[in-house]
C-alpha cells in the first residue's frame, strides 16, 4: 500500500529543476517509494530517450561495482553503459565515498539525466557532498509518516477527509489512533503492518541502534537505553501527575521496550534537551515519537 506523501511536490520541484537531487531521511522513511512513485505517476513518466529511471543500491556489491565501472569512463559513455536513464538515482549513496564527486562530473558535464542521490545516513552524505556539490543540489529532508499522512490508512478517515469534518466526527477515533501512533511511531511499513511492535524490534536491532552508534555521538547502547529511559520516566510522571488514572493506558505504552527503542532512535540524542521544553508534555511526546506535523487542531485542546 503506498501512502501518499506531502513531499512528493518537493520532489517534483527538484526533478523539474537542473540541480542534483539530494534525498536524506532515516532507513525505512519510504525515500525510495516516494522517488519510484514520482517517477510512475508524475509528468514525463516514461519519457526520455533511455529506460525512464535507473536505481543502483551501493549497499549491493554488483551496483557498486557498476556505478564504479561507469564512473571511469567518459561522463557520457558512463551513463550510456548504465541505459541512458532519463533519471540515474543512487541510493545508500554514502556507501561510497567519492560517489558525490564522481556526480558532480558527470552534473558538470551536462548529461541529458536527472542524477539523484539518496541517503539514510544524513550526517555522512551530507558531508561528503558538501564540497562537490555546492550550489548544485537541492536536498529534500523525508521524515517518517506525519499524523495527516498516516490518516490514509484508515477507513473511518475517509481517505483525506478535511481536519474540520474528523473533529466533529471522529475524536474519539483520533486519540486512540494518536496513541497508536505515539507507541509504535510513524514508519510506512509500521503504520500498515499487524503486528507493528515485531516489526519495530526488528527495526530497531537491525538498523537504528547500529545507525545511532555509527554517528559516533554515543559509544554503547548501554548509554542509549539509560538516557532513554530517563526521559520517558519524566515524561510519563509528568503525565501521570496531570491526567491521574486516565494516563494509565499512556504510561504502561510510553513505558514499553518498543516505545523507548524507538523513541530514542528518532526522537533526538539521548540524555539531551532538544529545546523542546516550552512546548509542554505533548508537544515534547509528539516530536518523540516522530510525528512532525498533521495533528488536527482538537487533538491539542485541554493541554
Amino acid at each position: 500500500m503506498y501512502i501518499r506523501r506531502h513531499a512528493e511536490n518537493a520532489l517534483q520541484a527538484i526533478l523539474s529543476g537542473d540541480k542534483v537531487g539530494i534525498i536524506l531521511g532515516a532507513r525505512q522513511v519510504g525515500k525510495t517509494t516516494l522517488v519510484e512513485h514520482v517517477l510512475q505517476s508524475g509528468p514525463g513518466a516514461g519519457e526520455g530517450s533511455g529506460q525512464g529511471a535507473v536505481f543502483l543500491n551501493l549497499d549491493i556489491e554488483v551496483d557498486k561495482a557498476r556505478f564504479r565501472a561507469a564512473a571511469a569512463l567518459a561522463p557520457a559513455d558512463g551513463l550510456r553503459s548504465l541505459g541512458n536513464p532519463a533519471v540515474l538515482a543512487i541510493d545508500e549513496a554514502q556507501r561510497l565515498p567519492e560517489a558525490a564527486r564522481i556526480i558532480k562530473g558527470w552534473h558538470d558535464a551536462r548529461l541529458p539525466a536527472k542524477l539523484l542521490l539518496l541517503g539514510s545516513s544524513s550526517l555522512n552524505l551530507l558531508d561528503q557532498a558538501a564540497e562537490s556539490l555546492t550550489g548544485r543540489n537541492r536536498k529534500l529532508v523525508l521524515p517518517p509518516l506525519l499524523f495527516s499522512e498516516t490518516l490514509a490508512t484508515q477507513v473511518w478517515a475517509g481517505g483525506g477527509a478535511a481536519p474540520d469534518h474528523l473533529c466533529a466526527h471522529f475524536v474519539p477515533q483520533l486519540r486512540a489512533f494518536l496513541m497508536q501512533r505515539l507507541a509504535f511511531g510513524s514508519y510506512p511499513e509500521v503504520v500498515t503492518s499487524d503486528r507493528p511492535a515485531q516489526l519495530l524490534r526488528d527495526l530497531s536491532s537491525d538498523y537504528l541502534w547500529k545507525d545511532v552508534l555509527q554517528s559516533g555521538l554515543v559509544k554503547t547502547p548501554d548509554l542509549i537505553k539509560r538516557g532513554v529511559q530517563a526521559r520517558y520516566r519524566r515524561l510519563v510522571g509528568e503525565l501521570v501527575h496531570r491526567r491521574g488514572r486516565q494516563a494509565q493506558c499512556p504510561a504502561r505504552l510510553a513505558g514499553g521496550t518498543v516505545l523507548l527503542a524507538h523513541a530514542g532512535a528518532v526522537g533526538g540524542r539521548p540524555g539531551r534537551e532538544t529545546g523542546q521544553r516550552s512546548a509542554g508534555l505533548r508537544g515534547q511526546m509528539v516530536a518523540a515519537a516522530g510525528l512532525r506535523s498533521g495533528l488536527p487542531r482538537c487533538l491539542w485542546r485541554g493541554g
